[in-house]
C-alpha cells in the first residue's frame, strides 16, 4: 500500500508539472491578451479624442475663415461708402470745382457744383426753415437780429427750392406781422399786446420773472391765430410752453393752458398735417 501510494505521488508530480507549466503559460497568456486589449482600447480611444479634437478645430478654423472674408467684404463695402459720402461733402465739391477752375476747366467746375446743389437743395431748404422758426420764436420778447436772420434763411430756403411753399407762406406770414414784432406791439381793435426786450427768460428765472414772458407770448401766438397766420400762431404757441416747462411744478396749471392752445395751433397749422 505505501509503495502504491509512493507510486500515486510521483506520477502526478510527473504528470503536473508540464500541465501546470501549460496552465501558467495560459494564464500568462490570457494576462498578456487582456492587457494588450485594455491597452489597445485606450490608444484607440485616444486616437478617436485626438481625431474629433483635429475635426473641431479645422471647423472652428473654416468658420473663422469664413467670419475673417465677411469682416473684410464688409471693410470694403464700408470704404465705398465712406469715399462715397466724403466726395459728397460740401468741401469735397468744391475742392473738385476749384481744380477745374484752375485749369479753366469752367463747364466741369460749374458742373460739380450745380450736381451738389441740385442733389441737397430740399436738405438746405430744410435745414433753413428750421433755423428761420427758431429765429422767430426768439422775435419775442426780444426781436434783436432775430428777424433779419429769419428773413434771410426764408431767402434762402426759397433760392434753394424755388417751389417750397412752406417757405414761401411763412416768410408771407412774417411779413404780416413784421412791423409789429420790430415795434414789439401788436394791435387788436381796441386792444394791444405789447412787450419788451428785458422780459427775455434768463437762466434760474423764478416763476415771477418767467410769467410775463409766457403771457406775451401766449398772447401773441393767439394774435396770429386770429388773423389766420397759423403757421406762427404753431410756432409761439411751442414756445410759450416750452419757456412754462423752465420752472417745474411751480408753472405747471400755465403750462396746461398754453400747451393746450398750442396744440390747437399745431393742428391748424398746414405743415403739421
Amino acid at each position: 500500500m505505501a509503495d502504491f501510494a509512493g507510486t500515486y505521488v510521483e506520477f502526478v508530480k510527473t504528470w503536473w508539472g508540464p500541465i501546470a507549466a501549460l496552465v501558467g503559460a495560459i494564464v500568462s497568456a490570457m494576462g498578456v491578451f487582456e492587457g494588450a486589449k485594455h491597452l489597445t482600447r485606450f490608444i484607440f480611444r485616444s486616437k478617436s479624442r485626438l481625431v474629433k479634437e483635429n475635426e473641431d478645430l479645422h471647423r472652428l478654423l473654416k468658420e473663422k475663415r469664413e467670419e475673417i472674408a465677411r469682416l473684410q467684404a464688409d471693410n470694403g463695402k464700408l470704404d465705398e461708402e465712406l469715399k462715397v459720402a466724403r466726395d459728397c461733402l460740401p468741401d469735397a465739391v468744391i475742392a473738385r470745382a476749384e481744380s477745374e477752375w484752375r485749369y479753366k476747366n469752367y463747364e466741369r467746375a460749374s458742373r460739380e457744383l450745380q450736381n451738389w446743389f441740385d442733389a441737397d437743395a430740399a436738405s438746405v431748404a430744410r435745414i433753413a426753415i428750421s433755423l428761420a422758426e427758431f429765429h422767430i420764436s426768439r422775435t419775442v420778447p426780444d426781436p434783436g437780429e432775430h428777424l433779419d436772420i429769419a428773413r434771410n434763411m426764408l431767402r434762402l430756403a426759397r433760392a434753394a427750392t424755388p417751389g417750397n411753399q412752406e417757405a414761401r407762406d411763412l416768410e408771407s406770414e412774417l411779413d404780416t406781422v413784421n412791423a409789429g414784432l420790430q415795434e414789439q406791439l401788436l394791435l387788436e381793435g381796441d386792444s394791444q399786446i405789447a412787450w419788451n426786450s428785458g422780459m427775455a427768460p434768463q437762466r434760474g428765472d423764478q416763476r415771477e420773472q418767467l410769467l410775463p414772458t409766457i403771457r406775451a407770448i401766449d398772447a401773441v401766438a393767439q394774435y396770429c391765430f386770429n388773423k389766420g397766420l397759423y403757421r406762427l400762431a404753431s410756432i409761439f404757441g411751442d414756445r410759450a410752453s416750452d419757456i412754462a416747462l423752465l420752472d417745474g411744478p411751480s408753472l405747471r396749471n400755465i403750462w396746461f393752458v398754453v400747451e393746450r392752445r398750442a396744440i390747437l395751433y399745431q393742428g391748424a397749422n398746414p405743415d403739421y398735417s
